[in-house]
């Protein structure tokens, strides 16, 4: 629950690259951008899929073990027969590869794209064992600004400008002299904070003396 007077969370159009998504955010959006090759991704919207497609798999072999296992039996001989639910497991692991293999390199390519590389890197995948290794290394790289020839605005959010990582704030220059900001005075022409109070005038000196007694003659 939201409390009052918490700010919002901005909202990042769909063509635009999530910087710092969510678990729940990167599994939505990998869905809605299914085969979308155009834009960027963050590499929190690329390793939070990573995580969830990882633990499905997992959980899709389970599913296989449990029908090979389930109803199997060994004859005389010792040789395994698995029992007849292999075949959903099976069928079900199938289905998710066939489902997310286009949104998947879908996803690389953006995630390519984000960090300044053409998503046809991913030809390297043709190459067992070493292009899958390049294309991990590149996916962790950091982002790099010049990604943005890669985005593709549309309709949704107009004027939009994604945030660069790391460039939010102007790091401070040490090696110049610090000059103190001054403090702001009160309105209406009042003295600083902390100013004393004006002096009062001087007192006017008093006039000389006349001399007393006889003038000299």
């Amino acid at each position: 629950m939201i409390e009052p007077g918490t700010p919002a969370a901005p909202r990042v159009p769909l063509w635009a690259p999530y910087y710092g998504a969510s678990f729940g955010e990167a599994f939505v959006r990998y869905w809605k951008k299914y085969a979308r090759f155009d834009g960027r991704a963050s590499r929190s919207e690329y390793w939070w899929w990573a995580l969830a497609d990882a633990l499905i798999v997992f959980g899709l072999y389970l599913v296989v073990l449990a029908g090979a296992m389930v109803g199997s039996r060994v004859d005389s001989e010792g040789s395994f027969t698995p029992g007849p639910g292999i075949a959903v497991g099976v069928i079900l692991l199938v289905g998710w590869w066939l489902a997310t293999v286009v949104p998947g390199l879908a996803l690389a390519a953006r995630r390519l794209h984000d960090v300044d590389l053409s998503g046809l890197f991913l030809l390297l995948l043709l190459i067992p064992s070493l292009g899958g290794f390049a294309i991990l290394v590149m996916t962790l790289l950091p982002p790099n600004p010049r990604g943005a020839r890669f985005d593709r605005p549309d309709g949704e959010m107009p004027g939009y400008v994604a945030p660069t990582p790391g460039a939010y704030s102007t790091p401070q220059d040490y090696s110049r002299p610090q000059v103190p900001l001054p403090y702001a005075g009160p309105a209406g022409g009042q003295p600083l904070y902390a100013a004393p109070p004006p002096r009062p005038p001087a007192a006017p000196a008093p006039p000389p003396e006349e001399p007393t007694g006889d003038a000299p003659r």
